[in-house]
């Protein structure tokens, strides 16, 4: 009964349970490939003029928003308007990127 019982089931467990483990290791693989590979890589292109317009304008807000923690009025006025848990820091950003004398296009 012992040999009877190792058969049939013993096969079809041990094929099953190497079928699984083939794709466990095939899952693995991939994955840690993946990881291993670390960020996608940049472009080795230097950046159009846009982009660099759009760095030094974002450049420039970030130390614009920076500077207004730096003066008491400055600072209480964008703590007044902050809510929803908004920093005034993060609030300074979108006043100097949507400025239409900085941008020199009107707003919509």
């Amino acid at each position: 009964m012992h040999n009877i019982c190792r058969t049939q089931s013993y096969c079809m467990n041990h094929f099953l349970l190497s079928f699984l483990h083939e794709v466990f290791l095939l899952v693995l693989c991939q994955y840690l490939q993946e990881w291993h590979s670390g960020p996608p890589k940049r472009p080795k292109t230097a950046p159009t003029e846009n982009q660099v317009a759009a760095q030094r304008r974002f450049l420039l807000a970030s130390q614009y928003a920076k500077n207004i923690l730096q003066y008491p009025d400055m600072l209480a006025a964008y703590t007044a308007r902050s809510r929803d848990g908004l920093s005034p820091y993060i609030l300074a950003m979108p006043d100097w990127l949507n400025c239409e004398a900085i941008t020199n296009t009107p707003r919509k």
